[in-house]
């Protein structure tokens, strides 16, 4: 296969274009999604986290050797440990200790689950009183930390507190209330033997929904045929969240029926009508599959980051050439469609076809236009 022309030819379609199938407004150009590759609390694909207690979170000290299951299937040496911490200093007095970490997620979760269990000898009765979660600066949840060392509340978080991630960083903190250790232990942290920490994690799954569907671009759109004619074709993808996606999706056309094809969104011209390149659709390849006399034309282009909400699009430019308008019906047909590991969504493939319209044809729509 050989690369298709592109930009060079755009201001030639630009000065002939005389047909726009619809036109849309540009989209804000904020883009704080999570950059790839991936860090260790987020799946490399971006569907799920996992957080685990480690020396990754401020004010906290590894006192165990990681025990991670690697629930995200990260590769060798790149999972979250997961330990159980207490603060540096280990008092016999009673301790508060706070833990910090900013997690940069692409967005909303679906879901959220924390976990939070105390560890302490089995000798001796339970220190800890309370535990409290904050997200950006709000308590979600609180509560007892009472019960067996190892084990502890398990809290799926609601609607409302999904709502407080954001796109970007979210600052999350654990306090943990100890009272004083209890008169049979007289240390602790020294040894496996008076182990006395928390073990905790934070996950959850990210999902976004990539939407290819708009009213405005037509199934079919009737065009009277001519020696020469140029349109314009704006296509949209939008991502209705509720999260972002990482980098890693595809957005791909493929036209046939058509004489020439543009990707005008990479024309060094801004041409009226159209949309320039922008993340997260500005890494695009245009390809010939099929030669003239039988032209096919495909363009992929590899997806940036793209937070919920947002609006992408990819301005065409098709020129169309007849030697006589003595004919019925001609074709051109465009099918689009966008794949991410994030996605969940069916509404992630469309067609749509242009009909030019001869001298010839008797079709209603053609009389019309």
């Amino acid at each position: 296969m050989r690369p298709a022309r592109r930009s060079r030819r755009a201001g030639a379609l630009a000065a002939a274009v005389a047909l726009l199938l619809t036109v849309f407004a540009p989209a804000a150009d904020a883009d704080l999604s999570t950059a790839s590759p991936a860090p260790p609390y987020l799946q490399g694909t971006g569907e799920r986290f996992w957080a685990s207690s480690n020396k990754a979170w401020s004010g906290a000290r590894e006192l165990t050797p990681d025990a991670s299951s690697n629930p995200l299937s990260k590769p060798p040496g790149k999972a979250d440990p997961d330990t159980v911490v207490w603060a540096s200093r280990c008092t016999a007095a009673a301790q508060t200790v706070t833990f910090r970490r900013t997690l940069r997620l692409p967005g909303r979760p679906t879901k959220a689950t924390f976990t939070i269990a105390p560890v302490f000898p089995f000798s001796v009765p339970t220190p800890f009183k309370t535990f409290k979660l904050a997200l950006n600066g709000a308590t979600v949840t609180q509560g007892k930390l009472t019960g067996t060392p190892y084990s502890g509340p398990s809290i799926v978080l609601g609607p409302k507190v999904l709502k407080r991630f954001t796109d970007g960083n979210n600052t999350v903190a654990v306090t943990v209330v100890r009272g004083p250790l209890p008169k049979k232990q007289k240390r602790c942290n020294t040894s496996s033997a008076d182990l006395t920490g928390v073990v905790f994690r934070l996950f959850g799954d990210l999902d976004a929904d990539l939407s290819l569907v708009d009213a405005s671009v037509p199934t079919t759109k009737y065009y009277p045929a001519a020696t020469q004619v140029h349109a314009v074709v704006n296509l949209s993808l939008t991502n209705k969240g509720p999260s972002g996606v990482i980098k890693g999706g595809i957005f791909k056309v493929r036209v046939g029926g058509i004489s020439d094809l543009v990707n005008l969104s990479e024309s060094t011209t801004q041409i009226p009508g159209t949309f320039p390149s922008a993340p997260p659709l500005d890494q695009c390849e245009t390809t010939t599959v099929t030669p003239k006399p039988n032209l096919v034309v495909e363009i992929r282009c590899e997806m940036g980051a793209m937070p919920a909400g947002r609006v992408a699009h990819l301005s065409l430019g098709l020129e169309q050439t007849f030697a006589s308008t003595e004919f019925h019906e001609a074709t051109s047909t465009l099918q689009w469609t966008v794949s991410h590991p994030m996605d969940s969504s069916s509404d992630n493939q469309r067609g749509a076809q242009i009909v030019w319209c001869g001298t010839l044809s008797t079709k209603p729509e053609c009389a019309t236009g």
